[in-house]
């Protein structure tokens, strides 16, 4: 019999919050830790119980749950992340929004329903992402709208428009995250297929000289650039004004961000442009593994800073990803955290577990969705889709 041990603290959060109904918030500041730590710890511990086949109720009882497969009886969402529109102005190299030209997008009307009900759930903070969210005519009135609901608001954007977008300062927006997948003007336009490198820094820069308390996080994928000098790459971020650093895998071949030919040959095109080859990435992780190398320790650092998503494990697995190698981890069949925690809207307004599972609903006949999502948790279990699923580097 497995036994999981609590301190009287633990014990005592976990009452404040689920027998006293307390807010996350207040509870953190009575014991002096961080609320969006305290979140993520207890998501992570429901996540974990819900995957063993139990559910922690009210009065702090562990019930055998009926199915694993019912993602109801688990769910704690943190940040859904919400594909407000398709269109972009970015004719990035690895996405193929750009290329839609008739306006695919949702309305605020169409959203609201869908905002207010995992708002209910207890969503604390939500991802508005697109294509480019500021193409959207409603953007700011969703921003509105998700605010006055008392959720938190990140928002997903290219900076190509920021100049014209200034009232992002205006709506207390808690996080801009800005997709910056290169350190220099030469890379970034091989990346992101537009020449806009300094206009998307002038405009971070507009932000930070008009609001310097704005939190403005930098967004990666991880090619090239910047696994061949990781610690250099960070700290030119943060230098230049960002406060946080996120990662994400490079998506080779899967049919997200609208691509419609994930073949096999067009995803090891993408890799052989992007990523470096296997004897370099073979050594940078070696020196990664070495934990008193200069790459190692300085990601340590950065990471105990919290200034950057990722800690080494995170960079070896995504290396192991690119490589192929048979990490156990990533070869398992086993879901990540992310269906338990989240979910995805996509651009046809289908309710997603992740990028890569099924629908389990769709907003546009929103009284059909099934929030137990069985069909579709079972279905990205018993389909091995989740092995060598890139989200297992980040997700857990």
């Amino acid at each position: 019999m497995e036994v999981l041990e609590l301190n009287d603290t633990a014990i005592t959060i976990l009452r404040d919050m689920y027998v006293h109904n307390e807010d996350a918030n207040k509870i953190a500041a009575k014991f002096d830790i961080d609320a969006e730590v305290l979140q993520k710890d207890i998501y992570d511990l429901k996540v974990d119980l819900g995957k063993k086949g139990f559910n922690l109720n009210s009065d702090l009882v562990l019930d055998v749950t009926e199915s694993i497969d019912d993602l109801s009886k688990v769910w704690t969402p943190t940040t859904p992340i919400i594909h407000i529109i398709q269109n972009c102005n970015s004719p990035c190299i690895m996405c193929d929004c750009w290329k839609t030209r008739h306006k695919v997008s949702h309305s605020l009307n169409a959203l609201k329903p869908l905002f207010t009900d995992l708002a209910d759930r207890g969503v604390h903070s939500l991802m508005i992402s697109g294509g480019e969210p500021l193409m959207h005519p409603e953007c700011r009135q969703i921003v509105q709208f998700v605010k006055s609901l008392g959720v938190r608001v990140e928002l997903n954007t290219n900076g190509i428009l920021l100049h014209k977008n200034m009232w992002v300062i205006e709506e207390d927006i808690d996080e801009i995250v800005v997709s910056m997948d290169a350190t220099n003007r030469e890379n970034y336009k091989l990346i992101r297929g537009a020449d806009k490198f300094d206009l998307v820094w002038k405009n971070i820069q507009r932000i930070k000289e008009t609001k310097p308390s704005q939190s403005i996080g930098a967004r990666v994928t991880l090619t090239k650039d910047f696994l061949r000098d990781l610690q250099g790459s960070i700290s030119h971020l943060l230098e230049k004004g960002v406060n946080f650093v996120g990662f994400s895998p490079l998506d080779q071949f899967s049919t997200s961000f609208s691509r419609s030919d994930n073949s096999v040959t067009n995803g090891t095109k993408l890799g052989e442009k992007l990523l470096p080859v296997e004897a370099e990435l073979k050594a940078i992780r070696g020196e990664l593994n070495e934990p008193t190398s200069k790459i190692s320790c300085a990601v340590k650092t950065f990471y105990d800073r919290q200034e950057i998503s990722w800690n080494v494990r995170n960079f070896v697995d995504c290396i192991d990803l690119y490589l192929g190698e048979n990490n156990p981890k990533l070869r398992s069949a086993d879901l990540c955290k992310f269906p338990f925690i989240s979910l995805v809207l996509d651009y046809d307004g289908e309710l997603k577990c992740c990028f890569y599972s099924k629908s389990f609903g769709n907003i546009y006949n929103y009284d059909q969705i099934d929030w137990t999502a069985k069909n579709t948790v079972a279905d990205l279990h018993n389909s091995g889709k989740c092995r060598s699923c890139r989200g297992k580097v980040f997700c857990g």
